[in-house]
């Protein structure tokens, strides 16, 4: 890997290394916490394909119809890990 790689790796860890004690902002609450897509590992997989972005049955006239199932699996595998990192 390139000197110019490494710096810009670095230089981007270094950036955001301050937001990795911070809370939660905005709408962060409603899409990870109270989401039993990312909550729950025995949510079925495939129930990410049929749910928003919020965890809603994306066929109902609830749902905002945010598609992201790619966003969620990412943010339930996040979670996994910090639970092992952090139990």
């Amino acid at each position: 890997m390139g000197t110019l790689a490494v710096g810009a790796a670095a230089v981007a860890c270094l950036v955001y290394l301050n937001t990795l004690p911070a809370d939660f902002a905005f709408d962060d609450n409603f899409a990870v916490l109270s989401n039993g897509d990312v909550l729950h590992e025995q949510q079925p997989f495939w129930k990410l394909f049929v749910h928003d972005f919020w965890g809603q049955d994306i066929r109902s006239s609830g749902s905002h119809k945010s598609y992201r199932p790619l966003a969620i699996l990412c943010m339930r595998w996040q979670k996994q890990l910090g639970d092992i990192l952090q139990p």
